[in-house]
Protein backbone atom coordinates (compact mmCIF):
# COMPACT_ATOMS: atom_id res chain seq x y z
CA UNK A 1 0.00 0.00 0.00
CA UNK A 2 2.52 2.41 0.82
CA UNK A 3 4.41 1.49 -1.92
CA UNK A 4 1.80 1.85 -4.61
CA UNK A 5 -0.59 4.77 -3.22
CA UNK A 6 -1.59 5.61 -6.50
CA UNK A 7 -3.42 2.22 -6.67
CA UNK A 8 -3.97 1.24 -3.53
CA UNK A 9 -5.47 2.97 -0.19
CA UNK A 10 -5.47 0.27 2.70
CA UNK A 11 -5.42 -2.94 3.71
CA UNK A 12 -6.46 -4.94 6.79
CA UNK A 13 -6.18 -8.06 8.27
CA UNK A 14 -9.48 -9.39 8.38
CA UNK A 15 -10.28 -12.78 10.52
CA UNK A 16 -14.13 -13.90 10.91
CA UNK A 17 -15.19 -15.96 13.70
CA UNK A 18 -18.41 -16.95 15.91
CA UNK A 19 -18.58 -16.70 19.29
CA UNK A 20 -21.55 -16.87 21.89
CA UNK A 21 -21.67 -12.76 22.65
CA UNK A 22 -23.82 -11.99 26.42
CA UNK A 23 -25.09 -8.86 27.35
CA UNK A 24 -26.39 -9.45 31.20
CA UNK A 25 -28.74 -12.46 30.74
CA UNK A 26 -29.20 -12.18 27.13
CA UNK A 27 -27.42 -14.16 24.80
CA UNK A 28 -27.00 -13.54 21.12
CA UNK A 29 -25.76 -16.73 19.05
CA UNK A 30 -26.07 -15.91 15.39
CA UNK A 31 -23.59 -12.43 15.79
CA UNK A 32 -20.66 -12.54 13.46
CA UNK A 33 -17.41 -11.46 14.99
CA UNK A 34 -14.75 -9.58 12.52
CA UNK A 35 -11.29 -8.92 13.59
CA UNK A 36 -9.79 -6.13 11.82
CA UNK A 37 -6.97 -3.27 11.89
CA UNK A 38 -7.66 0.33 12.80
CA UNK A 39 -7.10 0.68 8.49
CA UNK A 40 -10.44 -1.26 7.93
CA UNK A 41 -12.11 2.34 8.30
CA UNK A 42 -11.38 5.77 6.68
CA UNK A 43 -12.35 8.40 9.02
CA UNK A 44 -12.10 10.59 5.82
CA UNK A 45 -15.13 8.83 4.03
CA UNK A 46 -16.97 7.29 7.12
CA UNK A 47 -17.16 4.11 5.39
CA UNK A 48 -15.20 0.45 6.26
CA UNK A 49 -13.78 -1.75 3.68
CA UNK A 50 -16.99 -3.68 3.10
CA UNK A 51 -19.05 -0.49 3.47
CA UNK A 52 -20.31 0.17 6.66
CA UNK A 53 -20.73 3.54 8.18
CA UNK A 54 -20.40 4.48 11.81
CA UNK A 55 -23.50 6.39 13.43
CA UNK A 56 -22.11 6.75 16.93
CA UNK A 57 -18.95 6.80 18.56
CA UNK A 58 -15.90 5.53 17.31
CA UNK A 59 -13.66 2.95 15.16
CA UNK A 60 -10.99 0.89 16.26
CA UNK A 61 -7.64 3.14 16.65
CA UNK A 62 -3.53 1.70 16.52
CA UNK A 63 -3.67 1.69 20.12
CA UNK A 64 -6.95 -0.60 20.35
CA UNK A 65 -5.35 -2.72 17.84
CA UNK A 66 -1.50 -2.83 19.16
CA UNK A 67 -2.33 -3.22 22.64
CA UNK A 68 -5.00 -5.77 22.10
CA UNK A 69 -7.97 -3.89 24.08
CA UNK A 70 -10.64 -5.22 24.58
CA UNK A 71 -13.21 -2.78 22.63
CA UNK A 72 -15.52 -3.05 19.74
CA UNK A 73 -17.65 -1.89 17.58
CA UNK A 74 -21.11 -2.85 16.82
CA UNK A 75 -23.86 -3.08 14.73
CA UNK A 76 -26.91 -1.67 15.30
CA UNK A 77 -29.13 -4.79 15.95
CA UNK A 78 -26.84 -5.50 18.60
CA UNK A 79 -27.23 -1.97 19.79
CA UNK A 80 -31.11 -2.32 19.86
CA UNK A 81 -31.27 -5.40 20.85
CA UNK A 82 -28.74 -5.73 23.49
CA UNK A 83 -28.77 -2.11 24.72
CA UNK A 84 -32.36 -0.58 24.57
CA UNK A 85 -30.42 1.87 21.74
CA UNK A 86 -27.81 2.74 23.88
CA UNK A 87 -24.25 1.21 23.63
CA UNK A 88 -21.69 3.47 24.15
CA UNK A 89 -19.43 2.54 26.90
CA UNK A 90 -21.57 -0.24 27.85
CA UNK A 91 -19.97 -3.95 28.00
CA UNK A 92 -20.46 -7.06 26.77
CA UNK A 93 -19.02 -10.51 26.58
CA UNK A 94 -17.69 -12.21 23.91
CA UNK A 95 -16.54 -16.05 24.85
CA UNK A 96 -16.52 -14.86 28.51
CA UNK A 97 -14.31 -12.04 27.94
CA UNK A 98 -15.66 -8.29 28.32
CA UNK A 99 -15.77 -5.96 25.54
CA UNK A 100 -16.42 -2.31 25.62
CA UNK A 101 -18.88 -0.70 22.85
CA UNK A 102 -16.56 2.03 21.67
CA UNK A 103 -18.88 2.36 18.10
CA UNK A 104 -22.15 1.66 17.00
CA UNK A 105 -22.64 1.33 12.63
CA UNK A 106 -25.47 2.62 10.80
CA UNK A 107 -28.11 0.16 9.70
CA UNK A 108 -27.31 -1.03 6.54
CA UNK A 109 -29.19 -4.46 6.20
CA UNK A 110 -32.69 -5.44 7.72
CA UNK A 111 -31.53 -5.14 11.70
CA UNK A 112 -32.46 -8.85 12.44
CA UNK A 113 -30.74 -11.84 13.63
CA UNK A 114 -27.56 -12.75 11.85
CA UNK A 115 -27.75 -10.37 9.10
CA UNK A 116 -25.29 -7.45 8.73
CA UNK A 117 -26.12 -5.69 11.21
CA UNK A 118 -25.67 -8.21 14.03
CA UNK A 119 -22.33 -7.86 13.93
CA UNK A 120 -19.00 -7.16 15.81
CA UNK A 121 -15.29 -5.42 15.32
CA UNK A 122 -12.87 -6.23 17.69
CA UNK A 123 -9.17 -5.80 16.77
CA UNK A 124 -7.61 -8.66 15.18
CA UNK A 125 -5.38 -10.10 17.57
CA UNK A 126 -8.52 -9.99 19.65
CA UNK A 127 -10.76 -12.59 17.38
CA UNK A 128 -7.30 -14.43 16.79
CA UNK A 129 -7.08 -15.22 20.36
CA UNK A 130 -11.05 -16.40 20.63
CA UNK A 131 -11.08 -18.35 17.79
CA UNK A 132 -7.50 -20.05 18.67
CA UNK A 133 -6.25 -19.91 14.97
CA UNK A 134 -3.35 -17.99 15.83
CA UNK A 135 -2.76 -16.44 12.21
CA UNK A 136 -4.62 -14.59 9.61
CA UNK A 137 -5.38 -15.97 6.46
CA UNK A 138 -7.28 -13.51 4.86
CA UNK A 139 -6.51 -9.57 4.35
CA UNK A 140 -8.62 -6.79 2.44
CA UNK A 141 -7.80 -4.45 0.32
CA UNK A 142 -9.13 -1.27 -1.03
CA UNK A 143 -7.93 0.25 -4.37
CA UNK A 144 -8.01 3.94 -4.65
CA UNK A 145 -11.37 4.02 -7.55
CA UNK A 146 -13.30 1.52 -9.42
CA UNK A 147 -10.67 2.34 -12.36
CA UNK A 148 -7.17 1.29 -10.66
CA UNK A 149 -8.97 -1.74 -9.13
CA UNK A 150 -7.79 -4.16 -11.83
CA UNK A 151 -4.03 -2.57 -11.65
CA UNK A 152 -4.07 -2.97 -7.85
CA UNK A 153 -5.13 -6.49 -8.06
CA UNK A 154 -2.11 -7.83 -10.46
CA UNK A 155 0.06 -5.74 -8.01
CA UNK A 156 -1.06 -8.13 -5.28
CA UNK A 157 -1.13 -11.02 -7.20
CA UNK A 158 2.70 -10.21 -8.48
CA UNK A 159 3.80 -9.54 -4.60
CA UNK A 160 2.06 -12.58 -3.72
CA UNK A 161 3.99 -14.38 -6.86
CA UNK A 162 6.87 -13.46 -5.91
CA UNK A 163 6.73 -14.82 -2.44
CA UNK A 164 5.36 -18.39 -2.44
CA UNK A 165 6.61 -18.91 -6.21
CA UNK A 166 3.22 -20.64 -6.75
CA UNK A 167 -0.18 -19.60 -8.21
CA UNK A 168 -2.08 -22.03 -6.16
CA UNK A 169 -0.83 -20.96 -2.57
CA UNK A 170 -3.21 -18.24 -2.93
CA UNK A 171 -6.24 -16.46 -4.50
CA UNK A 172 -7.27 -12.83 -5.07
CA UNK A 173 -10.45 -11.83 -5.62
Amino acid sequence: VDKYPQYLSGVSPYVRTQAMVRQGSEEFGRTTIYGVSEFFYDADRNQTMSGETLAKGRFLSYIDVSRYQNVCVVGSYLEQNAFGGDALGKTLTIKGTPFTVIGVLAEKADNSEGSGDDVIFVPYGNAMRLNGSGYVNMYLFNSTSKDTANTAKGIIENRLFQTYQDDNAYFVM
